[in-house]
């Protein structure tokens, strides 16, 4: 056995860049020696490459335990869906310290450690088999991300920036976009890996209306594009932290049911404003088949980003909340975290 720690992200084109990037955060502030046992996938490979951690790809999932037991890690940390409690049973008995990141308590995870930095997460009923850090104070975000600022809000937002996740499966920027142009905006859109139809994405950026201005951005610093932000469209997911923390006002619509909750709770608080489901906010869903607040969510995202553009008040109060909710600091306090567990079991 070494001192690796390994860990297994989901990073499948459906499952978006959510589950590595709170991978690579655990891993650079731990630095410790780690590499990443997961789909093969050149854009995410690339990503962990960067930050100076090894990549072994997974060649079945099935086949999870086998490879694990032959690279004989230290510590495995899972942050995946499409793994089973049954799966986990052997790497639990065969590994040393075991950690699960989790959103949903689906299903049962053995782990001698279970993260779930959601705003949902103390009401979701976990076993106490386990050590158990819950709630946004373990949010595990990147470094750049950690005590920012208070944002300074404009009595007129104009700088929005516009994010659905590291992938596109079903086309829905273009939907955006086409919602947004007509408004007076500066609009920059976070294109991901695994997106489709950029092409159309690029004809649109080009043929700009003269009271909108699109950009396209790849790989931008997110924390650098929230701070220049005014405004958000957001899927949700663990983006919506990230916003919290930059104190960046957001209108969000979910891109998935398990999106729902935490989007849900976030909006009670008053941090983000969330719309509903894309279908319905864009204009193209069956209303009854989605529960969502029909008073806050117009058919259009048109609407709702020229209301809340305008309304000072309201943009200062969800950026006050937000970063309250989240400082940014919860990757350190898992790393502390760990480190006791792994020491005091050597």
């Amino acid at each position: 056995m070494n001192n690796l720690f390994l860990f297994h992200a989901d990073s499948r084109p459906d499952a978006g860049l959510g589950h590595v990037m709170r991978c690579l955060a655990l891993a650079r502030e731990l630095n410790i020696p780690a590499g990443f046992l997961s789909w093969p996938n050149e854009a995410i490979q690339r990503l962990v490459k960067q930050a100076g951690f090894l990549f072994y790809p997974l060649q079945d999932e099935k086949g999870f335990y086998d490879q694990v037991k032959n690279l004989s890690p230290v510590a495995v940390v899972v942050d995946s869906y499409g793994i089973s409690g049954d799966e986990l049973e052997p790497v639990k008995r065969e590994i040393p310290f075991l950690i699960v990141i989790d959103d949903l308590n689906d299903r049962y995870l053995p782990a001698d450690l279970l993260i779930n930095g959601n705003i949902t997460a103390c009401n979701l009923g976990y076993i106490p088999d386990k050590r158990l850090l819950l709630g946004p104070e373990y949010v595990l975000l990147r470094e750049e991300f950690r005590n920012c600022p208070p944002k300074k809000i404009v009595e007129r937002a104009r700088n929005l920036m516009v994010t659905i996740g590291g992938s596109d499966q079903l086309d829905l920027m273009s939907l955006v976009l086409n919602s947004l142009s007509s408004l007076d905006l500066h609009i920059k859109a976070v294109i991901g890996p695994h997106f489709k139809g950029r092409e159309r994405l690029e004809s649109m950026a080009k043929r700009q209306k003269s009271n909108s201005f699109i950009e396209l951005v790849e790989n931008p610093d997110m924390a650098d594009l929230m701070h220049w932000a005014d405004l958000a469209v957001s899927a949700g997911g663990s983006t919506l932290y990230e916003l919290c923390a930059t104190g960046t006002p957001a209108a969000v619509l979910a891109i998935a049911d398990n999106q729902v909750p935490a989007a849900c709770a976030l909006d009670k608080q008053g941090c983000v404003w969330y719309l509903g489901f894309h279908d319905e906010v864009l204009g193209y869903g069956v209303e009854a088949f989605r529960d969502i607040k029909k008073e806050n969510s117009p058919k259009n995202l048109t609407q709702a980003v020229k209301t809340l553009a305008q309304d000072y008040f309201r943009r200062s109060r969800m950026s006050c909340r937000g970063q309250v909710l989240v400082d940014g600091l919860g990757t350190k306090r898992c790393a502390a975290v760990i480190r006791e567990i792994s020491y005091v079991s050597r």
